[in-house]
């Protein structure tokens, strides 16, 4: 059973990124969907991922995502409730860029894999880190108003 794995990209360039992953993953190019509304993300995906797209309903879509013409018909397609395609076209309209992934059970765990991997490829660690202690005690706190001195600001304690 086909199954589809849909993820929103606020940064183009992440998102085509995201598509040069799945396919260096084994996703074929057929089974990648794309949908986005704006004309610089548009620009970017089609640039930067090669993927080429046809406008339908407002929205510039390609792959198995191609052959619907509004956002209902999109849910259908991603298997994604009515009420929940508000978080998707919001998104749409920031100028994201939604990619979906069209396989199996096993490609949709490695895709999965492959979209979490490029969304948090840009995310670098701070190092040394900021505070060595596991939650930040309210010191500033303390000193202005003493009557929260007995609080130790661990706030998994309260």
């Amino acid at each position: 059973m086909t199954k589809a794995v849909v993820k929103l990209f606020q940064d183009p360039a992440i998102a085509a990124r995201a598509i040069q992953e799945l396919i260096a993953s084994g996703v074929e190019p057929g089974d990648i969907g794309v949908a986005v509304k704006t004309e610089e993300a548009s620009a970017v995906i089609s640039r930067s991922a090669g993927v080429t797209l046809t406008t339908s309903g407002g929205i510039a879509l390609s792959g198995p995502a191609a052959s619907s013409n509004s956002l209902d018909g999109l849910a259908e397609i991603w298997g994604v409730a009515k009420e929940g395609m508000f978080y998707y076209e919001s998104g749409l309209q920031r100028g994201g860029v939604i990619i979906s992934v069209h396989t199996g059970e096993a490609g949709a765990q490695a895709a999965r894999a492959a979209l979490r991997a490029a969304d948090s490829s840009h995310i670098v660690a701070i190092d040394p880190p900021l505070n060595d202690r596991p939650f930040y005690l309210s010191e500033r706190v303390t000193k202005s108003d003493m009557r929260d001195k007995q609080f130790s600001g661990d706030f998994r304690k309260y």
